[in-house]
């Protein structure tokens, strides 16, 4: 089996990345696998250098059993005009929440991306999804059939977040804090930060002496700014950050599957979350308190009472010691990927 990933993710072609990791995982299920990142700053330029270049991969293979993964709505309209032409299997990715009204209201793109998975999904033989949420809202809103989609998160190494780490890591970089509240990814608008902001003044009044840690990059970065806030940049290794913190916070307005919630999980930090990504399933109301994206009333509450009771929080940390459980291993993991791109092989629709 041929197998050509259609990304708008760079860093999978960065040597060393998490992305790029995992494309070598993948390489040892298939006969040859090929990765092409169209350039999205171009506009609809990406449309034409993405086929050229697929094309000519394509080419190579003619002949071979081909299934193409397409990982965005954008590059599944590059899948669907390189279908036209050429035979291949095709497996849809979708790694975000296109349901949430949040996701729609936030840029014309998003819709442009709606209607590429909308598209797509009705093309493919597989649609790989990262949390029961979406699998939900594609059998009830678009109809989908169950037996083609698969909800298979990334990769995540249990053994990592789990590993002897000790638990003071921030107490000595900021012992001016009673307690420390830790927010981490990308500072993006979906992260919804000025709400993050808005719930820590208002956890500040109760509580002057706790500290917010940011740690990430990314657009909104010069947004975050406040007494009692830490901005550390991004780290490659968080476990110190999670194993420290007192709460571990995410106030997302979506979010496809929540990754740093099942790290934090792991690491048995105390979370107070959104509802959003995988919420409702290994990360739920009996292991972390949550409230509706936007809430930041509840969101405070929640902290508040969290930094009022050491007890809940060690209640917490020991449940959220079963996430684990929820994840699958490596070997198990690749095998599930690879029944994905055979399921796509034979069960696509030529258009």
């Amino acid at each position: 089996m041929m197998v050509l990933m259609l990304s708008i993710d760079k860093t999978i072609l960065r040597e060393g990345s998490p992305a790029w990791q995992r494309a070598n995982l993948y390489r040892s299920l298939v006969d040859d696998l090929a990765i092409i990142v169209p350039d999205m700053g171009h506009k609809w330029r990406y449309l034409l250098d993405g086929y050229m270049e697929a094309a000519a991969m394509l080419k190579i293979w003619k002949g071979q059993r081909i299934v193409v993964t397409s990982q965005d709505g954008l590059t599944n309209i590059l899948a669907l005009i390189l279908s036209v032409r050429f035979k291949f299997g095709l497996e849809v990715q979708i790694h975000t929440d296109i349901f949430s009204p949040y996701y729609r209201r936030e840029s014309f793109k998003n819709w442009l991306r709606i209607f590429g998975y909308w598209l797509g999904v009705r093309r493919a033989g597989s649609v790989r999804v990262v949390s029961r949420r979406i699998k939900e809202n594609l059998v009830a809103k678009w109809r989908v059939e169950r037996r083609k989609i698969r909800v298979l998160p990334i990769f995540v190494d249990v053994a990592h977040y789990q590993s002897d780490v000790t638990g003071n890591f921030l107490r000595k970089e900021y012992p001016e804090f009673s307690h420390i509240v830790l927010m981490a990814s990308r500072l993006s608008r979906e992260k919804n930060f000025p709400l993050a902001l808005e719930v820590f003044a208002e956890v500040r009044k109760k509580f002057p002496k706790v500290g917010l840690v940011v740690v990430g990059n990314g657009p909104e970065r010069e947004k975050i700014k406040g007494e009692g806030i830490i901005l550390r940049g991004w780290s490659n290794d968080l476990v110190p950050f999670y194993k420290s913190a007192d709460i571990f916070l995410l106030t997302s307005d979506y979010e496809g599957y929540g990754l740093t919630l099942i790290e934090a999980g792991l690491c048995r930090t105390p979370i107070v979350t959104t509802n959003v990504g995988v919420v409702g399933e290994c990360i739920n109301a009996k292991n972390a308190l949550i409230a509706e994206p936007h809430d930041g009333h509840k969101l405070a509450t929640h902290i508040n009472f969290l930094l009022q009771n050491e007890s809940v929080r060690i209640m917490m940390r020991e449940r959220l010691g079963r996430v684990s459980d929820w994840l699958l291993d490596k070997e198990d993991y690749l095998k599930s990927i690879k029944q994905s791109w055979a399921l796509a092989a034979v069960g696509s629709k030529n258009i």
